[in-house]
């Protein structure tokens, strides 16, 4: 298991120690007591807890090398829970609108893709047409 002081917390927050050491005593941020001459140690579960329960830090946090991990776990898991929760509310029906409108637009973009297989077939065509040019003009400087 990986701890960060409240030093670490606070400089990867963009935050005060004293703002981290507030959220410990509240029991907002869960915390483990080091020795006198550590302080605080919060480990991954406990940030990762906090995260979830505020996202404005952990949208802070995605900047921090040494936090942005976590952070970036605990926002996808928020995303993903709200698409659940939106599309609990919808009606059928507009699923089915939905549903068409995503069919037609894979349709396009398979079409997008085939034209676009070919335009990439013809340029190599194109370069070894031009590859093989260069190689007869070469030979015909030569002699």
């Amino acid at each position: 298991m990986t701890y960060y002081s409240v030093a670490e917390i606070a400089e990867a927050l963009g935050t005060n120690q004293e703002t981290v050491r507030r959220w410990i005593r509240s029991g907002a941020l869960g915390a483990e007591k080091g020795s006198l001459r550590e302080g605080n140690k919060v480990s991954e579960d406990n940030i990762r807890s906090f995260f979830d329960k505020h996202p404005k830090y952990a949208r802070q946090a995605l900047k921090s090398s040494l936090l942005g991990r976590i952070a970036g776990a605990s926002l996808g898991r928020a995303l993903i829970q709200s698409a659940i929760d939106d599309i609990g509310s919808l009606k059928v029906s507009e699923m089915d609108g939905w549903l068409a409108s995503a069919k037609e637009t894979l349709a396009i973009k398979e079409q997008e893709a085939a034209e676009l297989k070919q335009e990439i077939e013809k340029l190599r065509r194109n370069i070894k047409v031009i590859e093989a040019m260069k190689v007869a003009m070469n030979m015909k400087e030569d002699s």
